[in-house]
């Protein structure tokens, strides 16, 4: 008889993504033949984007896989099991090959997955290629496991970039996508609307939403429908549609302008079918995300006397269910994000009952423990919504993102969420390279899968879970330098949130210093920071990423670097002057290597930006460093 035990106790450790909920190791193994066949018995049609996960992980072993008919003559066998739940299944591996069981296509392709990646862990071992057994019992914590990743803030990516991101996500059994937009498909009748955006079609929409449905993936529309449609509403004939048509100060905008849509008006509802009819037949899910966050003008300007008369929530509420009156009309169920609505938890009775609820914090505190009650007790549905803490940083905050995700899965499965979607975000420039979120988009994938992972993935292994499946660098070091470029806002003693104070030492420099979001910096965490940045790409020349973009990852590595040292040298300089001083007033030698990094570091930005994303927005991105250069 087979001995097993956990996993944990054996020598062999596979890193698997998401971590199995029940796996233990056999003392026997499995040889490979050369050419190994596959009986599908109509479990899944043909070579899915998961068989061909194992068909990669199978040719670095110096074996091939074939479709055969005669489950005789197959060592991978994919036999139904209807008694297994939707996406979960069974997997063992034996000195006769593969059994694999599970009752959906979903079911068998998250299989699939994971026994590519054990195979992948034979090759990386390389200790002989027979494949160790072993036995998996799997299904998800979370029925709704995403990731939001912002297209509205300058940084819309290739189709290239988003279907390779797309692919690395499927593999860790993510099944959700949304692309946030305010301003940011074709629409028709947009026209100056989209002008240097570089907008997302009809087509291409198409191709994507193909390309998801192929790996189990359903891509969500999201368009935001009351605030955040300043790109809309400072163009006429727009802005009559605004709360304040004269515009107001927000925070992703360096000047005053139309921030949301006016409530109670007719036509911004009118505004809001045209949005939807035109953008919600590319897609085949049947839900649309509808925002309604952060709404800060509401009351201000065109539904003063309503909101006098009513209360401001309840005329939020009457926009809320008009939204979603209107996306039922299109065939839709709407998502929106709960911050508005938890301001005053009593109006959630009077929600659709077949509305979700998203509820989002980013800080490794936020208190989701208080957040949730009032959702889960109203029977509403809602899911839980952590950040990859990628946004206002150049490197990111790993060790927020770390503690932010694990207490948002933890009280999603305490208080029945149905899901977690981990955002990233674009704020003031999009600014942080995309190896940022990887941290985020990896964890979020693992703890949603498997909450009990919470306790298990601590940094040192999520530095090992990025080199295996992020940036598949067999020496160990790319996941280790993007962690240390995400710890240098550890070591500035301050109290930042929801961004990094060198990132906003940079994007507010041109305010009085200090300005109130770096009122922590110190020269001692200066200091740290800037021996920690002299030594964090040391080893980077050493890696040995398997990735075909691996010389853009080293390159991106390199840019988060610099913006972060050219910060720290910013802020050290600035810490000497009195109190209320502006840019003008540093030394001559400060302002011209100033000038003379920032000249080096924009055309390091811009040649990285054509790599990964389309061109729209790299100017408006730009704008949030350029004042450097006036000083």
């Amino acid at each position: 008889m087979n001995q097993a035990c956990n996993i944990s106790d054996m020598p062999f450790d596979p890193l698997l993504l998401p971590p199995p909920r029940d796996i233990h190791r056999t003392q026997d193994s499995w040889e490979p033949s050369r050419q190994v066949g596959v009986y599908l018995q109509g479990a899944i049609s043909g070579r899915t984007p998961a068989l061909e996960r194992v068909q990669r992980a199978l040719a670095s072993l110096e074996a091939e896989l074939s479709i055969v008919e005669d489950r005789s003559l197959a060592e991978i066998r994919l036999l139904p099991e209807e008694s297994l739940a939707a996406e979960a299944y069974s997997l063992r591996v034996d000195p006769s090959g593969v059994v694999l069981r599970a009752a959906t296509a979903a079911g068998f392709d998250h299989g699939l997955s994971t026994l590519a990646q054990w195979l992948r862990a034979v090759d990386w071992s390389r200790e002989d290629d027979s494949v160790p057994g072993v036995q998996i019992n799997d299904a998800p914590d979370l029925p709704e496991r995403g990731v939001s990743i912002d297209v509205a803030r300058d940084k819309r990516p290739t189709l290239a970039t988003l279907f390779e991101l797309i692919e690395r996500l499927a593999s860790w059994k993510l099944n959700r996508l949304q692309l946030y937009m305010e301003a940011d498909f074709a629409y028709s009748f947009a026209g100056q609307v989209l002008a240097n955006r570089s907008p997302y079609t009809a087509q291409e929409i198409g191709e994507l939403d193909a390309f998801c449905r192929a790996r189990h993936v359903e891509l969500v529309p999201n368009q935001q429908s009351f605030g955040h449609l300043h790109a809309w509403m400072r163009h006429e004939p727009w802005r009559e549609l605004a709360e304040v048509p004269e515009g107001v100060e927000h925070p992703f905008s360096r000047t005053p302008e139309p921030f949301s849509l006016a409530a109670c008006d007719p036509k911004a509802l009118a505004f809001l079918d045209r949005l939807y009819g035109e953008l919600l037949p590319c897609f085949s899910s049947t839900t649309i995300n509808v925002g309604l966050d952060e709404t800060f003008d509401l009351g201000e300007g065109r539904s003063a006397a309503a909101c006098s008369s009513r209360g401001k929530h309840r005329v939020y509420l009457e926009h809320l269910l008009a939204v979603h009156q209107l996306a039922a009309t299109h065939g839709r169920r709407v998502q929106f994000w709960g911050d508005i609505v938890l301001e005053k938890p009593e109006v959630i009775a009077d929600l659709p009952s077949d509305a979700t609820a998203m509820v989002w914090g980013y800080e490794a505190d936020f208190p989701f423990e208080q957040r949730l009650p009032a959702f889960a007790e109203s029977g509403l549905s809602f899911h839980v919504c952590p950040g990859t803490s990628a946004w206002n940083s150049f490197g990111g905050r790993v060790t927020n993102a770390l503690g932010n995700l694990k207490a948002a899965a933890v009280q999603a499965r305490a208080h029945g969420a149905q899901g977690l979607l981990v955002t990233d975000w674009g704020d003031r420039g999009h600014l942080q390279p995309l190896p940022t979120t990887f941290l985020g988009y990896l964890c979020g994938a693992a703890f949603s899968w498997n909450v009990d992972s919470t306790g298990e993935i601590d940094m040192e292994r999520a530095r090992r879970l990025l080199d295996r499946h992020a940036f598949e660098d067999r020496a160990g070091i790319m996941g280790r330098t993007w962690i240390e470029l995400g710890r240098v806002t550890d070591l500035l003693e301050d109290d930042c949130e929801n961004g990094h104070a060198l990132f906003f030492a940079t994007t507010f420099a041109d305010s009085p210093f200090p300005h109130p979001r770096v009122v922590g910096l110190t020269r001692t965490g200066l200091d740290a920071a800037r021996a920690h940045l002299e030594a964090v790409l040391q080893e980077l020349p050493d890696a040995r990423s398997d990735r075909p973009d691996a010389d853009i990852l080293t390159a991106e590595a390199q840019l988060a670097r610099d913006m972060l040292a050219l910060a720290e040298s910013l802020a050290r300089e600035r810490i000497e002057l009195p109190v209320g001083h502006g840019l003008a007033e540093l030394p001559p030698h400060a302002r011209e290597r100033l000038r003379r990094d920032l000249d080096r570091l924009r055309d390091h930005h811009s040649a990285l930006w054509v790599s990964r994303n389309r061109p729209g927005g790299l100017a408006e991105s730009l704008r949030w460093l350029d004042f450097l250069g006036d000083c």
